[in-house]
């Protein structure tokens, strides 16, 4: 499987990513020349004279690889990470590896993730939000978790936007947004806005929002996953636009107001530090630095900043907020200013 994210991050993987629900099948392309190579077999390494790390890490200093290596019952859960700082980057993992997280090396989405983000940092960063354009123009909308995000998205597709993410997507150092569609946790809320889902679908999904009500549900009864550019008739996908306004999204008394540059700054670095995947606390690049002290993970962030900062230098911030869901008009009289 090939996955060509905007010519960005390149994937070649012998196992279809589709089931970590990342938006891949979106990407989805016949070859690549690959940055980023994963291959999920059973696989033998030699530890040689390598170094021990905690209890299961492998390494040798100055040596572009970390080994993971665990018997669980019996169970190889092994995973080796290689060419970290080359064109190339190799990730190979057992299948228990790649379907189950464990606290010792977390999971492999987030190291997928984390590897993403590192070979992306030259030329842009992944954004925890939402965004939708017209005309080439792009609204920027960052938010927490369970803030707005796939609902605003619904509210503005209806008022004639294109679709460009509603849960995560990339923006470049030169201030310009790129699509990211991906598969969103949605609730009930959100059937207002869908035209598209049918009776049975709007019954599962209204169950679903119920039984998630209940104390402790949410580690048993899986939230539903949809795809939020097909819930509204005739949406477009917007493969990328320059963005001309953020719109920061909060839970609180109705208002707007704009933010200068170093509050917006904090308020996104703080979004993404709480709602993506950090290299800089992923167990396996971290045990890497290790052995490899001479990757400095502060640059991933020091990179971060200023891209988001030269991004703020030209593009006025708004933080909207209210409690009853109709962020979307609030992001409107933001675009009107």
């Amino acid at each position: 499987m090939n996955y060509d994210i905007h010519g960005m991050i390149k994937i070649n993987s012998n196992v279809d990513l589709a089931n970590l629900n990342l938006g891949l099948p979106y990407f989805e392309v016949e070859k690549v020349d690959p940055n980023l190579k994963i291959t999920v077999e059973d696989f033998e390494f030699e530890k040689g004279e390598c170094s021990k790390a905690d209890l299961w890490f492998y390494g040798h200093d100055d040596k572009d690889f970390v080994y993971y290596e665990r018997y669980i019952f019996n169970v190889e859960d092994k995973l080796l990470l290689e060419d970290l700082q080359a064109e190339t980057t190799k990730i190979t993992a057992t299948k228990f590896c790649y379907k189950k997280p464990l606290r010792a090396r977390g999971s492999f989405i987030d190291l997928l993730v984390s590897v993403q983000m590192l070979k992306l940092s030259q030329s842009g960063i992944f954004i925890h939000g939402a965004c939708v354009a017209r005309d080439g123009f792009a609204v920027l909308m960052p938010a927490m978790p369970s803030t707005g995000k796939t609902l605003t998205t619904l509210q503005l597709l209806h008022k004639g936007y294109d679709y460009m993410a509603d849960d995560t997507l990339i923006i470049d150092n030169n201030g310009k947004a790129y699509s990211y569609p991906m598969p969103s946790a949605i609730g009930s809320y959100v059937l207002r806005y869908a035209n598209t889902v049918s009776r049975l679908k709007r019954l599962e999904l209204k169950i679903n929002s119920y039984l998630r009500n209940f104390p402790g549900a949410t580690k048993v009864v899986h939230p539903f996953m949809g795809k939020a550019w097909e819930l509204v008739d005739g949406t477009k996908i917007a493969k990328n636009a320059k963005i001309g306004i953020i719109c920061l999204l909060e839970v609180g008394s109705k208002d707007m107001e704009e933010l200068d540059k170093k509050r917006a700054l904090n308020k996104i670095m703080a979004i993404n530090r709480y709602s993506l995947p950090r290299p800089q606390s992923n167990p396996v690049i971290l045990a890497y630095t290790l052995f490899n002290p001479q990757f400095d993970l502060t640059r991933f962030e020091v990179g971060e900043r200023n891209i988001l900062s030269k991004l703020l230098d030209k593009t006025k911030c708004y933080l909207v907020r209210c409690r009853d869901g109709q962020w979307g008009e609030l992001v409107e009289q933001a675009l009107r200013k």
